[in-house]
C-alpha cells in the first residue's frame, strides 16, 4: 500500500528548480523585446517598458527574487538599447527618462521580491502538507 502522502500526490511533486526562473528571465526578456518592437511597428509610439513588466513576475515566480531582479536588469538594458532615441541611450538625458527608469526599476524590483516570497511560501506550504499527510 502506498503511503498517504503519495496517494494524495504530495510525494511526487518535483522540488523547486530555480534555474527555470533564470531561463525565463533571459528568454522572456528577449520575447518581450521582440513583442515591444512588433507592437511599435504596428501601433506606433509606445512606452519603452510596456512589455517587460510580466517578465519579472514570471521569472520571480519560477526562480525566486534573484531571477526576477535579473529579468528587471535585462529588461532595463534592452529598453535602453532598443527603445529610446539614440541621444538618450544608456544615459538618461531628460527628467522624464529618469523618472520612467526609476519607476520601472522600483516596480519590478518590488514585484520580484513579492514573487520570490510567494514562491518560497508556496514551497514551504507544500512541504508542510507533505509532512502532515505522512503523519496521518
Amino acid at each position: 500500500m502506498e503511503p498517504k502522502h503519495r496517494e494524495a500526490g504530495l510525494g511526487t511533486w518535483p522540488a523547486p528548480k530555480p534555474w527555470k526562473g533564470y531561463a525565463v528571465a533571459v528568454a522572456g526578456t528577449s520575447a518581450a523585446a521582440l513583442l515591444r518592437w512588433g507592437l511599435g511597428l504596428w501601433v506606433g509610439e509606445l512606452p519603452p517598458f510596456i512589455t517587460f513588466f510580466p517578465v519579472a513576475v514570471a521569472a520571480a515566480a519560477l526562480g525566486g527574487t534573484g531571477a526576477g531582479i535579473l529579468a528587471t536588469g535585462l529588461s532595463a538594458l534592452a529598453a535602453e538599447l532598443f527603445f529610446f532615441a539614440p541621444g538618450e541611450r544608456l544615459w538618461p538625458i531628460s527628467p522624464g527618462h529618469v523618472v520612467g527608469m526609476v519607476l520601472f526599476l522600483g516596480v519590478n524590483v518590488t514585484l520580484s521580491v513579492v514573487g520570490g516570497r510567494f514562491r518560497a511560501a508556496y514551497w514551504q506550504s507544500r512541504l508542510q502538507i507533505g509532512r502532515a499527510s505522512c503523519r496521518e
